[in-house]
């Protein structure tokens, strides 16, 4: 339970985007708003982006985009440029200087929540929340920050570090991006904290769930990064010694033809007969597999210990610590350990077990509880804990 000073505070939470949008980072802003709407705190949304964001845009890619056709040939084009735009400086300049227009609309307003570091808030109590920094977001292709130039990653990186020295607080989805904030930017230790993540879809608990026949569950909307085709080529090979395993698929990938392996397609669960369906997957699945090639977090993992069974996730990024005693983290690259770890979870014992411990691993992620830390970040919460307590305590809480 959230326990808010009195009276109730009102926070402004802010994104590029509106946060109530249940689209935008994957739900996050909106989860994050509906928890604090919950706990009776008065919410205003922002969002940041300029009248004229796709102006700028074309300002800071074109050239570019002209630049590569006369020294590499036609390049994959303006898309592709707009993305690294997103990163320019100019950009930033306009949306600080649009959410600076409509906090002051806002009238009193006593802590901004401010989604991200792209982009500076004028106001003399803000927190942070990110699942990564770009000190770690450059590491991984799959971040396409491999295509933004190495001056304008620099300025970016400057603008972080601003960013954690200005602010009233940090706050982080897992330790492991607190632990870069800290060691690689500067952020100093009392202001970085671990609220952890929530998740996006709960079921009621499952009493009776049958674990005799193992039945492995991915879902992702990148294939690629989420390292779909090699888990399809794992479930091959367990199948071997394990003829009745299934493999269900949901999400946005290729057709798959081969045995034992189920298709669901896209489920939008905003479609009743679509939630159906994914109720029944998580209700009768005995493993949730998705070693993503690189995880600043994931949610999915959070929805598989409500839903009481174990995860295999990955090493790249701060999965582990979402996942803790309630699976196993893999290299995404490492066939064999992938391999062994689904064959483990094939043993109804086994898997039963990590169930058990997912479940009550659950309790420490909720939005309602990054909504507690968000606000004792800003120091507006009574009596708050950290809702991953023993394994946070090095990063500020």
């Amino acid at each position: 339970m959230v326990r808010v000073s009195s009276p109730a505070p009102r926070i402004a939470v802010a994104a590029i985007g509106d946060p109530d949008d249940p689209a935008l980072w994957s739900g996050t802003p909106n989860n994050i708003v509906s928890a604090f709407r919950g706990a009776g705190v008065d919410v205003v949304t922002i969002d940041v982006r300029y009248g004229y964001d796709r102006v700028i845009l074309d300002t800071v890619a074109l050239p570019r985009v002209v630049a590569g056709m006369r020294t590499r040939g036609l390049r994959p084009g303006l898309d592709r440029e707009r993305r690294v735009a997103q990163q320019s400086m100019m950009l930033s300049r306009a949306r600080a200087h649009t959410a600076r227009k409509r906090l002051e609309s806002c009238g009193r307003v006593d802590g901004v929540v401010q989604m991200g570091t792209g982009y500076i808030i004028s106001h003399a109590s803000v927190v942070s929340y990110e699942d990564m920094t770009v000190a770690q977001a450059i590491n991984w292709p799959e971040t396409r920050w491999g295509d933004v130039p190495a001056r304008m990653v620099r300025r970016r990186r400057e603008q972080q570090e601003a960013a954690y020295q200005r602010n009233r607080g940090a706050a982080f989805s897992t330790g492991w991006a607190a632990e870069s904030a800290t060691t690689q930017l500067h952020c100093a230790p009392e202001k970085a904290h671990v609220v952890g993540i929530g998740a996006n879809f709960v079921i009621d608990q499952v009493d009776e769930r049958d674990w005799s026949t193992p039945r492995f569950f991915f879902a992702g909307r990148e294939w690629s990064r989420k390292n779909g085709a090699d888990v399809v080529t794992a479930f091959a090979e367990v199948r071997r010694s394990f003829p009745q395993a299934e493999l269900h698929l949901a999400g946005h990938h290729p057709r798959i033809d081969q045995p034992g392996v189920v298709d669901h397609g896209h489920l939008d669960l905003g479609v009743a007969h679509d939630r159906r369906r994914m109720i029944e997957l998580w209700a009768t699945s005995t493993c949730c597999v998705v070693p993503s090639r690189f995880e600043p977090a994931g949610i999915i993992y959070v929805e598989a210990m409500h839903a009481g069974i174990p995860s295999i996730g990955t090493t790249q990024g701060g999965a582990a610590d979402i996942i803790g005693d309630a699976g196993t983290v893999v290299d995404p690259g490492n066939m064999d350990s992938l391999v062994a770890a689904m064959r483990s979870y094939c043993n109804p014992g086994v898997a039963a077990k990590a169930g058990l411990r997912a479940r009550r691993r659950s309790t420490r992620f909720s939005w309602a509880n990054v909504a507690s830390g968000l606000l004792a970040a800003l120091g507006l919460e009574d009596g708050s804990r950290s809702p991953i307590s023993g394994e946070a305590g090095a990063h500020g809480r």
